[in-house]
């Protein structure tokens, strides 16, 4: 009895330090933006974001990100929309694709490209 309620009483710590981590981890700034809300980035960090922007590689090919009720969706060249699933400030996962991530990148304070990350390195610059 006496090793179980230890062993529980260290779950509750180490679950505790856990989510401290992770809140402070999610409460940094954005360069742009300073708030973040509940671990989001904030609707103008979002909207920052939105718009088109064209494979580097075939410039045949866009991707066009949209904001919708606190979300971003992400739609390649007519494909569906797919969800992007918030980790960072920058950085989101395609919901429903297989190890599919992107991450936003500014330069002097304004997004310029997002770089997606699904089987190698795919970098997108921004057009509208």
């Amino acid at each position: 009895m006496y090793k179980l309620v230890i062993m529980i009483c260290y779950l509750v710590i180490s679950v505790n330090c856990s989510f401290s981590q992770n809140k402070s981890a999610l409460s940094k700034k954005h360069p742009e933006d300073s708030s973040l809300i509940l671990g989001q980035p904030s609707e103008t960090v979002l909207k920052s974001y939105t718009g088109v922007y064209q494979l580097t590689t075939d410039k045949n090919r866009t991707i066009t990100i949209t904001s919708e009720n606190d979300y971003l969706l992400g739609e390649i060249s007519g494909q569906a929309s797919l969800p992007l699933v918030f980790k960072s400030v920058t950085k989101f996962e395609f919901e429903g694709a297989t190890d599919a991530s992107c991450e936003f990148v500014s330069e002097k304070g304004k997004v310029v490209k997002i770089v997606v990350f699904q089987k190698g390195k795919f970098i997108w610059r921004k057009i509208k």
